[in-house]
């Protein structure tokens, strides 16, 4: 068993990031709208630590739910590279339920009652 209080406020934190990432990307038409200026920049910069965020909140949700909640939802493995300010490659592995669970659900993060 576990805590069923923590996994939901979790949820509703991985909800909000999302909301505020696709609330951040509303008036982006093109990808100029984040290359061509420092402000579209820092925007697209705000963007990738929500997303880095989300992530890093999935794993702490599949710890706390002891690996039972999001291995209901399998998904394929993929890899994502990604280039860090040290100029190393990184790659990272994560599941694509993840992505499914934060734009496809049909419903909001239930609230407390």
């Amino acid at each position: 068993m576990y805590d069923k209080e923590l996994a939901l406020e979790i949820m509703r934190q991985i909800h909000q990031a999302a909301q505020t990432i696709l609330q951040k990307f509303e008036p982006v038409k093109k990808v100029s709208d984040f290359t061509g200026s420092p402000a579209g920049m820092e925007k697209l910069d705000s963007i990738c630590m929500l997303l880095i965020a989300i992530g890093e909140a999935l794993k702490n949700l599949d710890k706390t739910t002891n690996k039972t909640l999001l291995s209901r939802y399998p998904g394929k493995k993929m890899r994502a590279k990604a280039m860090p300010t040290n100029g190393k490659k990184e790659t990272r592995n994560f599941n694509t339920v993840s992505v499914f669970i934060i734009y496809l659900s049909p419903s909001p993060v239930p609230q407390n009652q």
